[in-house]
This record gives C-alpha cells, structure tokens and sequence, in this order.
C-alpha cells in the first residue's frame, strides 16, 4: 500500500482514512480525514488527507458528497483535488483556508453565521471557531454520534493507527522520539496542557471562552487530525487539554461560556 491510508469504519456511517505525516519532516504525527454519512443520506467529510483511489471507493460507499470542511489555516492542502473530485459540493473553512487553498468556499467560519449553510449538516454538526488559536481552528460536533472532529486543537500521540500500515515507518521516530516526547503528548498530561496554552493561545481571553463552549458540549468521542481516536470519555479528554483555560475561568481571569438553561 504505497499512500500507507489505513481506512476504518469506528461506527455506522462514520469512517476515517489515517496516513503517516510527519510535521516539518521530522515530528510524525499522522494525518487524517474524516467522512460523516448524514441522517439524509448526505456525506460530509473532513478532507486533510489526499484522495487516492481506495479513500475515493469508501467514501462513495458511503453516499453523494455533499460537503467539504477545511478545520483550519493549513488543514487545506488537499482541498483542491477532493473539490476537483465533488464539484457541487459545499466548502466551508477558516479565512486562512479560503485565502490559500485556491478554491471558492461557499462558507467560513468568523464571517458566515452558518458556515455549514442552512441543510441536512446544520441539523446535525454543532461548531464553534477558536479565533485565538494561530490556525483559527474550528471544533466540530457531530451530535448524533456525539463525536467531536477537530485538527490542531488536541492531539493523541503516538499515531499508532496512522503509522499502522505495512511499510510505514515508526511514530514514535523524528522528534518524537529525540525527546521522549511520544507518550507526553496526549491530552491526560501536563506536557500537552502546556502546548495548548502556552503555544496555541494566542488571545488566551478567546481560546479559554471557546474551550468552554466545547467543554458544553456532550461528546464521548474525539477524532482528531493528528493521533489516535479517543473513543471513550471524549469530554474528559477535553477538559484536562485544557484545564489551565478553564482554571482560569473559574477564577474569574477570563469570561466562560454559560449555556443557556444555566443562565435562566
């Protein structure tokens, strides 16, 4: 398998396609797409891996592409060629995306009440745009699944499964392994709290405010970007990336999210 895409099916209608990727050539920690099949027969797909053959064959598998999302700044590379492949479909992004990937995007998060637009993925996804993060991440939530899809704001290494193919080499190679970094990176420990805060808030006063958002949210599962799924207690994940933001919160540094039915 030359692309080394390692494709699993982790729940009815929802299928991920996970490949090695090596940041700056050096730090491995896997890429991944992601394809939802909506409640009308619709797909969605997270699109941050190249379209090869046998992704193209399970995806179709799956029903009309119907919607493309870039999660970030630099989660578009191969936008493009997944639009070039699904011409009707919708695209939403980041400002960044739409700026660089080279393809009209009918929706973008920061400008676009719903990004998504007004059909069957607005029923079905929650969202919320982390203006503070340098690559203005989006969170998504496929609520019926409780499954939360995000690229660059948590990370689950070694990406065991995206390494996982016949000929692929090690994740825990490159950086990873010159400084002992392949089992710190996960969102249980302090190391990863510690790049979430320190390296990823750039407007901490807005990534605390969206981590609460998401931390709202009732999700058990996270499928991120670069790592391996987290299939159970999703939302405990979340929070422990990201409890130096919510500690914050609670003492009253920065402004927190209070859902609605908490406010009444």
């Amino acid at each position: 398998m030359a692309d080394h895409i390692v494709i699993r099916e982790i729940a009815p209608g929802l299928r991920i396609y996970s490949k090695p990727f090596a940041r700056f050539n050096i730090a491995p920690i896997g890429g991944r797409s992601t394809a939802v099949k909506l409640a009308n027969g619709d797909v969605l797909v997270v699109a941050s891996t190249p379209l090869s053959a046998a992704t193209k064959k399970s995806v179709d598998e799956l029903g009309p592409v119907k919607y493309l999302v870039a999660l970030d700044s630099v989660h578009y590379l191969y936008l493009k060629e997944w639009k070039a492949a699904y011409t009707g479909a919708h695209v939403a992004g980041v400002p960044g995306s739409e700026k660089n990937a080279g393809v009209k995007h009918d929706g973008v998060w920061g400008r676009d009440t719903s990004p998504l637009g007004s059909g069957a993925a607005a029923e079905e996804f929650k969202s919320e745009w982390f203006e503070g993060h340098p690559n203005q991440d989006v969170a998504l939530l496929h609520v019926p699944s409780k499954t939360l899809i995000q690229a660059d704001l948590l990370f689950n290494l070694p990406a065991h499964e995206q390494y996982s193919a016949p000929g692929a080499p090690s994740p825990t190679s490159g950086l990873l392994g010159w400084f002992g970094l392949g089992d710190k990176m996960t969102p249980w420990t302090s190391t990863h709290q510690g790049v979430v805060f320190n390296m990823l808030g750039k407007d901490k006063a807005k990534m605390a405010y969206s981590a609460s958002v998401v931390a709202s949210w009732e999700f058990n599962r996270i499928i991120p970007c670069h790592g391996d799924v987290i299939e159970e207690k999703g939302n405990e994940a979340w929070r422990s990336a990201y409890k130096s933001y919510l500690d914050a919160i609670a003492q009253g540094t920065y402004k927190g999210y209070t859902p609605p039915s908490a406010s009444a």
